[in-house]
């Protein structure tokens, strides 16, 4: 019996350390998604769905509290430059020009350049989060990017950066 109890705590702080050491490496992960203008101080909400090849979600940063201050100022000209990961090289991990919102989708369902917003309704975030988030992306202030399969949207007022993805 003894022995039996040794190895449920085993397996119990072996499960525990796993699961640290997992969600240690996803925030590294999506943090190493995002430029290096955009300086995280933490997540504040992320969810996603992953199948066998494909996934979709969004992670939500508290952004510095100098960095949403610059972005609230100096606007466009402070984010010219984020365009790549800051932890991934090549295309792929690369993000269009920024631009202010309100942002207006394609609607043509052949290019996917909206595919990216998937994330939001994927993930299962916090009602009033989604609200706000939502919000920002239909009225001027804030700013969005996209990437192949991701789009990135910054909300100096809430000091927030959204990462959303589908694919």
């Amino acid at each position: 019996m003894r022995l039996i109890r040794l190895a449920l705590l085993a397996f119990a702080a072996v499960a525990v350390c796993a699961y640290v050491a997992f969600r240690s490496w996803e925030r590294s992960w999506y943090e190493g998604l995002l430029p290096l203008s955009l300086k995280a101080e933490s997540i504040v909400a992320l969810d996603t769905r992953s199948g066998f090849r494909e996934g979709c979600g969004t992670v939500v940063f508290k952004l510095d509290p100098d960095a949403a201050r610059t972005f609230r100022r100096t606007g466009l000209a402070a984010l010219a430059s984020a365009r790549q990961a800051r932890a991934e090289s090549g295309p792929y991990f690369s993000y269009e020009e920024w631009s202010e919102t309100p942002y207006r989708e394609t609607g043509d369902g052949l290019t996917l350049k909206d595919r990216w917003l998937n994330g939001l309704s994927c993930a299962n975030l916090d009602p009033d989060l989604v609200k706000t988030i939502n919000g920002a992306l239909r009225s001027k202030g804030s700013f969005f990017s996209r990437g192949q399969e991701s789009g990135l949207i910054v909300l100096p007022t809430e000091g927030l950066v959204v990462l959303s993805f589908e694919g």
